[in-house]
Formats: C-alpha cells, structure tokens, sequence
C-alpha cells in the first residue's frame, strides 16, 4: 500500500483536530444562539445547560423542557468530529409518567422562585387553573411548575392535585362555574348560614355538579363538594362565549379593584402587583395577558411613545413605564397600568389608585411622567382570547 505524504499529513491533521477541544467562543456562540432562538426568557422556558470539555469528549448537561432545542444542539454539534456526550434531562421528569398535570387546590396558589417559603413570591394562580408539572425538589414537597401563563415556579404539594393526562384531560373537558366576585366563599350547603367549604377569589374554577335552588353544587379538584351561590358565579362555558373586552368592561373591572393592597407577585384579587393587576383585569374580560409588565409589553398595538400624545389613547391601553434604552443600555419596563382618559391611569402601586400624566391636574404623578416608555392598545388585537386558549377552552372537544 502506498501511503503519500499528503494523505500522512490529512490524517495526522484530523487526528489533531478531533483530539483539540472546540474554542469556547464556537460552543458559546451555539449556546447563545440556542437561547436567544428558543428560551429567551426563563420566565417561561427551562433551557439550563452547561458543557464540560474532557480531552477528546465534549459532555453537555443540564436540563430542558426544549425538546427543539436539543435536537438543534446535536444537529449544530454534528458538524464537528468530536465524541459528544449529552446528558441532558428532559423534562417533565422521567419519573412523573404521565401524571404530568395539575390542577390548584387552593384559593391562590403562592409560586415561589426557591423551594421553600421563605423565598420570592413571584406569581399565583388561582384555584380550578391548570398546572404543567415538571419537577420535584429532592424532598419531593416542592414542585417545579408552569402556569396557564406559562409562568415557572415552586409550589408546594398541598396546594394542587396532581394527575394523569386522561383525568387532567376530564377534568379540563368538564362544565366548570366560574367566581366573578371580588371575594366569597363555597358553602358545606345551599344555604349562607351553613359552613365554608374554602374562600374563593375571582376567576376561581370548580366542576359543575348540578344545582339546588339558588346556588350551583361544585366539586373541588380533590372531591370535595359544595355551593357557590348562583348571582356570584356563571357556568364557565356560556361565560366564556360571552367574555368580550370592550373599553367600558375593562374600566368598570378595573374600578371594583380600587384600594387593593400591594403585593409583589400577587395576582389576585386580594392583593397584587401592577402586572397581577393589569392580568386579572383582562382575564376577568376574556384575554389572557403575560405574567409580567415587560413581558405584556409584547402584546398588541403600539399607540405612541410620547407621554405628551395622550390623546391617542383609548381607555383600556396598557400604558408602560421603567428606563428607556440608551446607546449602552437596554430598555427595562418595570411597571404597567391602564388609561381611563383624560389623562389619568388606573394602576396599583400600593394600593390601586387613580393618577394623572398630565402635568398641572390634582394627582399628578411627576416620577411616571418621567419614566413613562410607550403605550399598548390590547383592545380589538391579535392577542390570546381565553376563548382560544386550550388550558381553558377544552370542553366539547
């Protein structure tokens, strides 16, 4: 056989370039492009994933419900001949099956961005809602989760039920009553004189079980029973129909919270932060808004940046606020309300009240007019309708 100096030379180069670690700079582009095209925001995407070169090998790890994403990684990565050793977890974890699924238990679900209770409160969610389950601590007490706003946080186990796909799938196909009082409570009877079953906040789901005069029987995700009286509620599916956001429902939603506490991370209507707030307001209209304010300034129609073109504006635009880019740094939204006219915005910064933008009225606000970045038209645009949402519009199909 006869072996040239060329061919000597080819192989010795593809012997040292498989042996040769890839430049971190080629593997932190891969990552980068990787995160900013699948999981820009962890907010609502788990894409935690590190890489560890061991001579020839080249060893990923971590863990992703991105299973897109980690087919691009091995796609990218195949171009390279180097041994790769991909120990990525997927989740939902293995070991869940297909008990993937929850539903809250509670009146509010308090998500933690650690597990334990001392931690961040971050959001909530609100009984009836579903849940996507992907984890557990190593206690196995705290479950790392996904709201039906894509949220992700820990929750303790008491405060949902978890369940097979085919139960999650019943339950979500079942005629369910929805609460649209402020607060309330279900009843051990179909009297107001007999015992509480829970509390109950707005936008609070239970499965219909029939009805007894006045009231609807219902019956919790872990079987408990009782009644909500009936001029409190709506059977979820004619309300659904009907839920449609108009500039009148939005401000008269908006009222009814007046004077409510500030809460960081609350979304309820016990208490809640300026996006909670901005969320339950649309929710309790049909739209299913982002958790956060510089997540819902995504959504809709951009009206104007001027804080001095408020007469552009419609009552129900989401008006932002926070820093504006610069030529070093990138914008940052931090707070969000909604504009009634004349000027004046709704919002909740402790507690909900009523404030102007327009310089020389009564309630002035100098620090909003200030900071002040854009307003959002969600009224009328291509936002997502609960209606079309398969966590809440799974009934009949």
């Amino acid at each position: 056989m006869k072996i040239t100096f060329n061919t000597l030379f080819v192989s010795l180069f593809l012997l040292i370039s498989a042996c040769s670690p890839l430049p971190d700079e080629v593997l932190l582009e891969v990552m980068n492009e990787l995160k900013t095209n699948f999981a820009p925001d962890s907010r609502v995407a788990i894409w935690d994933i590190q890489y560890e070169q061991k001579g020839r090998k080249l060893i990923f790890s971590g863990e992703s419900n991105l299973p897109e994403a980690v087919s691009e990684l091995k796609r990218k990565l195949s171009q390279y001949d180097k041994k790769v050793c991909y120990e990525i977890q997927s989740l939902p974890a293995a070991s869940f099956g297909d008990t993937v699924y929850g539903i809250v238990n509670a009146s509010i679900a308090n998500f933690r961005g650690e597990p334990r209770h001392s931690a961040e409160l971050i959001t909530q969610a609100i009984l009836g809602h579903p849940l996507r389950l992907y984890k557990t601590n190593q206690s196995g007490y705290w479950y790392y989760l996904q709201s039906s706003d894509n949220y992700l946080g820990w929750l303790e186990s008491g405060a949902f039920v978890r369940l097979s796909k085919n139960d999650f799938e019943h339950w979500q196909k079942s005629e369910k009553v929805i609460y649209l009082q402020d607060a309330g409570s279900v009843y051990s009877k179909p009297n107001q004189r007999s015992s509480l079953v829970s509390d109950l906040v707005a936008g609070a789901l239970l499965k219909y079980e029939g009805e007894n005069g006045s009231y609807y029987k219902v019956r919790y995700p872990d079987g408990r029973s009782g009644y909500i009286p009936k001029h409190n509620s709506a059977l979820f599916s004619k309300w659904l129909a009907g839920a449609e956001a108009s500039e009148e429902s939005i401000i008269k939603t908006s009222y009814r919270y007046m004077g409510i506490p500030y809460l960081w991370g609350g979304t309820s209507s016990k208490a809640m932060d300026c996006s909670g707030f901005t969320k339950t307001i649309y929710f309790l209209n049909g739209i299913l808004l982002p958790r956060d304010a510089s997540q819902q300034v995504h959504k809709g129609q951009k009206i104007t940046e001027d804080v001095n073109r408020l007469d552009l504006l419609r009552p129900g635009d989401l008006l932002f606020f926070g820093r504006k880019a610069t030529a070093d740094k990138a914008e940052r939204v931090t707070h969000v309300g909604i504009y009634i006219g004349n000027g004046e915005m709704i919002h909740e910064t402790g507690p909900v009240c009523i404030e102007s933008l327009q310089p020389g009225a009564e309630n002035f606000t100098q620090y909003r007019y200030n900071t002040f970045i854009r307003a959002k038209r969600i009224i009328g645009q291509a936002v997502t309708q609960l209606s079309e949402s398969p966590w809440y519009n799974q009934q009949n199909k």
